[in-house]
């Protein structure tokens, strides 16, 4: 056989074995949510905050309000969209977030965004009505923790709290509150 003749015989082979890799790709089933993704569902909704804002480094503190819209990501119930406007101490604040759950890694996960450029991602799990998302960052050179608990009082409403450490051991709370579904 000439060398044109494998050349030809090379590429077909290629081919053949493309066209049965997309076919088995094909075949795949496209992932469902699984119950942890479900449970989610519960952040669902547009929310209504009123909270405290502790005095600390970053100001006085005060009242601070905040109206968020969550939805499900177009196309598959796997993420929660979040955005979010406030009020309080600081002025406006808008942000945006997404909240997750991580299948191989077996945790929820949310990461939101600010306006001001700030970002954060944590990690949590659920345990009946309570869920606990952690941190850890490096704030002045310094290591943070950062830990934020939300309590399910009720199928349309929870209390939160946002609270930092040094050490993992003396948490300080920034901000508490209540989240009411309107």
């Amino acid at each position: 056989m000439g060398h044109h003749k494998l050349a030809v015989l090379g590429i077909a082979g290629f081919l053949a074995a493309l066209a049965a890799a997309q076919a088995q790709e094909q075949k795949m089933e496209v992932p469902k949510p699984g119950p942890a993704h479900e449970r989610l569902e519960f952040f669902v909704g547009n929310w209504q905050t009123e909270a405290e804002v502790k005095p600390g480094p970053g100001g006085a503190g005060g009242k601070a309000t905040a109206a968020e819209r969550c939805s499900w990501m177009e196309g598959g119930e796997f993420f929660v969209l979040c955005h979010g406007e406030a009020t309080g101490p600081m002025g406006k604040l808008y942000s945006f977030g997404v909240m997750g759950y991580d299948t191989a890694a077996k945790t929820y996960t949310q990461t939101w965004y600010h306006h001001d450029g700030a970002s954060a991602n944590q990690v949590g799990s659920v345990n009946g009505k309570t869920w606990v998302f952690t941190s850890e960052s490096t704030v002045g050179g310094r290591p943070r923790k950062r830990r934020t608990t939300f309590v399910e009082t009720s199928p349309s409403s929870y209390t939160f709290k946002h609270e930092s450490s040094q050490d993992g051991e003396a948490w300080v709370t920034g901000v508490e509150g209540t989240v009411t579904k309107k």
